[in-house]
């Protein structure tokens, strides 16, 4: 088989867990002669000599080899992850390659556009595509106890793994543990292949086991890895509280996740016992030579994935304390190859210790040797590089090609108000006759235009197609223009498009076969290309993203004005757009659609181009009214929220409404940004108070308004 391991972390070069993974998974499946690839990130360029050293890889290729600059945009959301998942997906195309099996890791959503492209439309054909879990970065934070310092760009990131997750055809995970917990998280039930990581253990590892001992004080109680909160870091030190006969040595590289965010070794060390010392990270050989010094290894996780800090204990015949949360509960027989206790319990690590270890004093080397069988069993190259070869010919004999659709059954409604838009309604117009989807009517909607000449401008635009009709109504607004066309309207689907906006050509047809192929999905959000409206120039593509409640009220993220529709949506559920919410309509559709379970999908190519204007609606409207519409939104939109919880967001909100919000708010932001970058230019001298005086701003924004990352 042809085989494309995906991955930013490699071992030697960036990360843990993950890229140890990926080493191991491309020597295993190389020794069973397969024609294994590694396409990593370009900043991973670096490092190209200590990258082709790594064993069983055929050829290494670098995200971005092969594809033009002009083609790598900047997108709006989801940074930089988003993007650097694109330019995988545009890289694997310009490669021109044909794989059996593609995998990409879980973490930062790097195979999503892959993903979106083939459920949507069979872009990589028979090829076998998985998502292998590690621990997403919502299960890392969750565990980390940190989910009350989640910031928007983080949430972003998590919705992007989830989706990943959600739509992956192949879902691998190495324990139960970590598949029942992903799964309960997500509220879904899907197919997960349990597949073990393989590991080649060095010959470094093959030690004696500890020797018995008459007394549980002369051993020697050792935890190393990450100083992190969902390793049960504070439980641990809290056990040996209890145990103040015992000494234990915690080794390991400090990290960033107290409650407050900063070292939690010095959270912890500050309360810890006499009997607990803490040392500093070691290099992986000083490490292995330090470990042969200990008797018991403890790894009390609050939750874990499948550690490979116990594999190699157990490789190194230590006798090992694990927590019975997660993988450890996979590779420990409990008395027989180590020893579970409740790591999220300072009294049962304790306990552990005590009955557990403390009754096995006479067998410590029995124990050591049999968790070296174990785990050499659990993780042989041979059988992992089977099940991957068994995994993927399955696969390949049950998959069908996607089906070439009649688009053309389907009839569309192209939607465009019109008020005051008379230097654009040409270019829009123009965008929905030249749609390569030919089976549609185009609605001009005449919102009660004031202009002189209104009558002879509509004439013209009907005048082109006889699919076109123009239809009059009472001004009312945006909302209104778009309620009043989804009454009349005569297609199966309905495409919103802005009067100042400009379809691509394949718009239609690409969001027919998406919701055709789709049945449960009501809608179809794509990229859009920004550009100004005066210059020409490309501020970058808005991409779309998952709805997410907890984000809702700061900024949408789910789609711009222009969105694709089944008709049936708004019809069968009585859904319209809120006529009083100028400029945010499209921010309380989707709450509306979220709350009645209506979910949409995500197109990741770019279907129309936004004019960011000067006056435009969200800058005369939106911007000076914001307090105002998100206390509406809050009001008659949110989902699931109390009396009470209402009251305290409208508060919330109303007090960071102000300036600061509409720092953020797009695409205002963008003109003020580029003007003021503009002046700094001209005027060096001005340029360091601009900047110290914009941090100020965009802190006070990013707090205020939640746009970070936008």
């Amino acid at each position: 088989m042809r085989i494309c391991l995906v991955s930013r972390e490699v071992v030697g070069v960036r990360g843990g867990g993950i890229g140890t993974y990926v080493a191991g998974a491309g020597k295993a499946l190389g020794a069973e002669g397969h024609e294994v690839w590694l396409l990593t990130a370009e900043e991973n360029r670096a490092a190209a000599e200590l990258l082709a050293g790594l064993q069983g890889f055929h050829r290494i290729v670098y995200a971005g080899d092969g594809v033009p600059v002009e083609e790598r945009k900047h997108y709006f959301h989801g940074q930089p992850r988003y993007a650097h998942a694109m330019l995988l997906h545009q890289t694997l195309q310009r490669l021109g390659t044909s794989f059996d099996y593609i995998e990409f890791p879980d973490f930062e959503a790097e195979g999503l556009v892959v993903l979106q492209e083939q459920r949507l439309f069979g872009t990589y054909g028979a090829t076998a595509l998985a998502v292998v879990l590690h621990t997403p970065t919502m299960d890392c934070l969750r565990f980390n106890r940190q989910e009350h310092r989640i910031d928007l760009r983080t949430r972003e990131i998590c919705n992007l793994e989830d989706e990943a997750i959600r739509i992956a055809p192949i879902l691998i995970s190495p324990s139960h543990g970590l598949r029942d917990e992903v799964l309960a998280r997500l509220g879904i039930e899907r197919d997960v292949r349990i597949v073990r990581y393989p590991m080649d253990f060095d010959s470094e590892l093959v030690v004696a086991p500890p020797r018995p001992r008459d007394r549980l004080a002369d051993l020697r109680f050792v935890y190393y890895g990450r100083i992190e909160a969902r390793k049960g870091i504070q439980e641990l030190v809290d056990a040996f509280r209890l145990l103040p006969d015992l000494e234990l040595t915690l080794i390991g590289t400090d990290l960033p996740c107290s409650p407050y965010g900063d070292s939690l070794r010095k959270f912890v060390a500050r309360r810890a016992p006499a009997n607990v010392r803490f040392e500093d990270a070691l290099p992986r050989a000083e490490l292995l030579t330090r470990l042969r010094d200990f008797d018991i290894c403890i790894f009390p996780s609050i939750f874990e994935n499948w550690p490979n800090a116990c594999l190699e204990a157990m490789a190194m015949a230590r006798v090992v304390v694990g927590s019975k949360h997660g993988g450890m509960s996979e590779m420990i027989e409990d008395g027989v190859s180590g020893f579970l206790v409740d790591g999220r319990s300072p009294t049962d690590i304790a306990r552990g210790l005590r009955e557990g270890v403390g009754a096995s004093l006479a067998r410590l080397d029995a124990i050591g040797t049999a968790a070296a069988a174990r785990v050499r069993a659990l993780t042989a190259p041979g059988a992992y590089a089977q099940q991957i070869t068994d995994l993927v010919g399955a696969y390949q004999r049950d998959c069908v090609a996607v089906p070439t659709l009649d688009t053309e059954a389907h009839k569309v409604s192209v939607v465009i108000p019109f008020y005051n838009d008379k230097a654009t309604i040409d270019a829009a117009v123009d965008s929905a006759r030249t749609q390569t989807h030919k089976n549609l009517e185009i609605l001009v909607i005449n919102d009660g235009s004031p202009l002189p000449d209104a009558e002879e401008v509509l004439a013209k635009q009907a005048a082109k197609d006889a699919r076109i009709r123009v239809v009059h109504k009472p001004n009312g607004g945006l909302s209104s223009a778009r309620n009043h066309a989804i009454q009349i309207a005569e297609g199966e689907f309905l495409l919103f498009l802005d009067a100042d906006n400009e379809a691509r050509p394949d718009y239609a047809k690409t969001c027919v076969e998406t919701l055709v192929r789709c049945p449960a999905s009501g809608f179809v959000t794509p990229n859009v290309r920004f550009y100004y409206d005066r210059s020409g120039r490309e501020l970058g593509v808005y991409n779309a993203m998952p709805f997410d409640r907890a984000i809702s009220l700061l900024t949408n993220r789910v789609g711009d004005a222009g969105a694709f529709f089944r008709r049936s949506v708004f019809i069968d559920h009585g859904i319209r757009y809120d006529e009083l919410l100028i400029a945010y309509e499209d921010w309380a559709l989707w709450m509306d659609l979220h709350g009645l379970g209506i979910a949409g999908e995500r197109v990741p190519r770019v279907l129309y181009d936004y004019r960011v204007r000067g006056r435009s609606m969200v800058s005369e409207d939106g911007v000076p009214n914001h307090g105002a519409l998100v206390g509406l939104l809050i009001e008659r939109h949110l989902p699931r929220v109390s009396s009470e919880d209402r009251a305290l967001l409208t508060s919330v909100f109303q007090l960071a409404s102000d300036w600061g919000v509409m720092l953020g708010a797009r695409p205002l932001r963008y003109k003020f940004v580029d003007e003021v970058s503009r002046i700094s230019r001209k005027w060096p001298r001005v340029n360091r108070v601009l900047r110290r005086s914009l941090d100020h701003a965009f802190r006070f924004g990013r707090w205020a308004g939640g746009k970070r990352g936008g």
